[in-house]
């Protein structure tokens, strides 16, 4: 996956929630463990969000597995 940072993070339910500042790489294997989203319409300060919760990544978009209730 390559991540671009300034794109838009959306929702399941299709929610801008903020944009992608950066990105954590766990020091032992080299992978991204998180993302950073820079706080949005959802979100009043920016959020650490696990792999787990990323559902799908283009160039131009992110999309998390999670209503906007849920995150």
């Amino acid at each position: 996956m390559l991540f671009k940072t300034g794109v838009d993070v959306y929702s399941s339910d299709d929610e801008k929630i903020g944009t992608l500042h950066r990105v954590v790489m766990d020091p032992k294997t080299k992978e991204v463990s998180h993302i950073v989203v820079q706080k949005g319409l959802l979100f009043t300060e920016d959020k650490v969000v696990p792999m787990d919760l990323v559902g799908s990544v283009t160039e131009d978009r992110i999309s998390l597995q999670g209503s906007k209730e849920h995150l």
